[in-house]
């Protein structure tokens, strides 16, 4: 039973995706995930907590309950993003985050009260290649004919 969260100041809107449903390795990290914010958690972090939580139950089978889990989030890069070595958070709540960061920052620039001057655009000489020298002889087609 994932909860649905609305956006606010302190975060997205958390709806949890098809691919993570209750009752399976992704659901059960995507609902631990959601709590633990844009830090994250390492797969054995997520693997007690899940545990705890009675979410899902790892039993050792051939791999570690870890393993499959880091197997599992790997895998849905859509989903979860690796934040450090095993560690993995909610790509909604990361990408948020790095959202919010830019519109302080860009925020913060126009508060100081120091205007940047505006550089003129310059044309960006291109380096004749196979394109480019294909265009010049249809532009000196069109300028002789």
């Amino acid at each position: 039973a994932a909860e649905v969260r609305e956006a606010s100041a302190t975060g997205p809107a958390l709806k949890p995706p098809a691919t993570c449903r209750p009752g399976t390795i992704k659901g059960a990290a995507w609902t631990v995930l959601a709590e633990a914010g844009v830090e994250g958690m390492t797969a054995a972090e997520i693997t007690e907590k899940m545990n705890d939580l009675g979410l899902k139950t790892m039993s050792q089978g051939p791999k570690t309950p870890e393993a499959s889990v880091n197997g599992a989030l790997s895998r849905d890069s859509f989903v979860f993003e690796k934040v450090g070595k095993h560690k993995y958070a909610l790509r909604v709540i990361c990408s948020w985050h790095r959202r919010q960061k830019a519109a302080d920052e860009k925020s913060g620039d126009k508060g100081e009260g120091e205007t940047k001057e505006a550089k003129p655009k310059t044309p960006v000489k291109k380096e004749a290649g196979e394109a480019g020298a294909a265009k010049m002889e249809v532009d000196g087609e069109e300028e002789g004919g």
